[in-house]
């Protein structure tokens, strides 16, 4: 049997861990973060405030203003008329 030299061994671990992949799913990851989970967590978040279009202006990068209000947005939603009418229209009318 062959003993086998440090570098030898050295060199298949470095084959084994290889980075190059990673190299190519970061810029990806990156891009997908930013215009994906990012707005869609904002955007959660978001919808259980009481944020006015104005108040967008002024909230940070991070920081969603308004104050919590929780399921309140939903519940009007759901009471409204219009909402309802909407999504018959296009139930009926556009999705044939």
């Amino acid at each position: 049997m062959r003993k086998v030299s440090k570098i030898e061994t050295l060199i298949w671990k470095l084959k084994k861990n290889d980075w190059s992949a990673y190299i190519f799913i970061i810029p990806a990851m990156i891009i997908v973060v930013m215009f994906i989970l990012y707005p869609a967590i904002w955007s959660l978040v978001s919808s259980f405030k009481d944020v006015k279009p104005l108040m967008l202006r002024n909230g940070g990068l991070f920081e969603v203003p308004g104050k919590w209000i929780g399921f309140k947005n939903y519940l009007l939603t759901f009471k409204d008329y219009l909402f309802w009418f909407n999504h018959e229209f296009c139930e009926n009318i556009i999705l044939p």
